[in-house]
């Protein structure tokens, strides 16, 4: 009975261990019911969140209704099935310290706030190696595509929602091979959460590589999973060196739900940024005035994304 912790989203159940929690979720998640947070856990929030890592930036505005671009989502699961793999496992002699250490901090911060900055997530070599196949794919004539979203009702017709320049890169990563060190050390990170936030995560999206090139490009606020479409954890990787946010602008500004403030995550070289896919974290990138790169994948709830599979194959 001693060093109890309870649960971070409800407080009314106890436990005496991470362990424990985690095999109890599937009856704990029926009775289990956030508190809003206020502005004072807030604040707490963003040094919890930065303790082990960098820091972010955490604003009080205005409350207010909050209002998501009506962007047109993609209904048909081509592009999700046609760029899903199965994560990659790895046995207790490939997890170091440091990994189980990384890991136990993104526990940590997902389960109490629903969202995890990391910086320096690789060695430095690597993350220059990874840099470097990033922005020499970028440069390759019709690598990257626009963007597909748009926002539909405008007077003057269609209207882009997001700026951004995307490829998606195959699992045998041909010529790119440094972009595998990002996912295989994403999976570990999601392998040591396992169960997190109740979710049986099996697989991810292939790494999707975007620029934001310059000009005031941005993606204008949007939830990335609206629609359960399995879906549950975006897992962002940045790879912009000396980036200077009141120069160059282009933060992530997250809105977490149920506060009046927003967080927002300046996107420096080999941090990450982690968070829950759904609407408890609607979130926008502010208009960009340098070239901006990131990474990004998306990891499945396997329950809900076999359901969302057979809804579509009956459409």
């Amino acid at each position: 009975l001693e060093n109890l912790k309870s649960c971070a989203r409800c407080h009314n159940t106890w436990y005496c261990g991470r362990e424990h929690q985690r095999s109890d979720w599937k009856k704990h998640k029926v009775v289990c019911k956030s508190k809003t947070p206020t502005n004072q856990t807030t604040n707490k929030m963003a040094e919890e969140i930065t303790k082990e890592t960098g820091k972010l930036q955490i604003v009080t505005v205005k409350r207010q209704t909050l209002q998501v671009d009506n962007a047109k989502q993609p209904t048909n699961p081509q592009w999700a099935a046609a760029n899903s793999v199965t994560m990659e496992t790895f046995g207790a002699d490939e997890l170091n310290e440091k990994d189980r250490k990384m890991g136990d901090n993104i526990w940590k911060s997902m389960q109490q706030h629903g969202l995890c900055m990391l910086d320096n997530f690789l060695p430095e070599e690597q993350a220059e190696q990874v840099l470097a196949d990033v922005t020499r794919l970028y440069r390759l004539e019709d690598c990257f595509t626009d963007g597909e979203i748009v926002k539909q009702g405008s007077r003057l017709g269609p209207e882009r929602v997001r700026g951004d320049r995307i490829t998606w890169i195959d699992e045998d990563f041909k010529n790119c091979e440094a972009i595998q060190l990002v996912t295989k050390k994403l999976d570990k990170m999601i392998q040591l959460c396992s169960n997190l936030g109740g979710c049986n995560i099996v697989s991810r999206t292939k790494p999707m590589l975007a620029c934001y090139p310059g000009s005031g490009t941005c993606y204008k606020r949007h939830v990335d999973n609206p629609a359960q479409d399995g879906r549950c954890i975006t897992c962002l990787y940045y790879l912009n060196k000396n980036w200077n946010a009141k120069k160059h602008g282009g933060e992530l500004c997250l809105y977490p739900k149920g506060t009046n403030q927003k967080v927002l995550c300046v996107p420096q070289f080999n941090r990450i940024m982690m968070f829950f896919s759904d609407d408890r974290n609607p979130h926008e990138v502010l208009p960009a005035h340098k070239e901006r790169f990131a990474i990004t994948c998306w990891y499945f709830d396997h329950d809900e994304r076999l359901k969302a599979l057979t809804q579509w194959a009956q459409s």
